[in-house]
């Protein structure tokens, strides 16, 4: 991965597999709980609980929440980071 890349999508010095990568790319910057539900293959339920533990970050905007493009793909790249945030409850 080329500097750039990194500098792109704030990743700064951590690497990323070549799927969360091209994953990156095709989302858009800010989904809804809906789009990151499927996207995880989970319920918008999940995503909401996963979001109310602290697990996935997200904006919240009225009524409405939306996650960052970047915080889906590190909660799916980085499994060990979840259960130690589990953990620490």
């Amino acid at each position: 991965m080329t500097e750039g890349a990194k500098r792109k999508h704030g990743t700064s010095t951590e690497t990323l597999p070549d799927w969360a990568l091209d994953l990156l790319e095709s989302l858009p910057p800010l989904l809804s709980t809906k789009e990151a539900a499927e996207s995880l293959r989970v319920s918008e339920k999940t995503v909401r609980r996963r979001i109310r533990e602290g697990l996935l970050p997200c904006v919240r905007g009225g009524r409405f929440m939306r996650i960052p493009r970047l915080a889906l793909v590190n909660f799916m790249v980085r499994p060990q980071d979840r259960v130690a945030a589990h953990l620490r409850r």
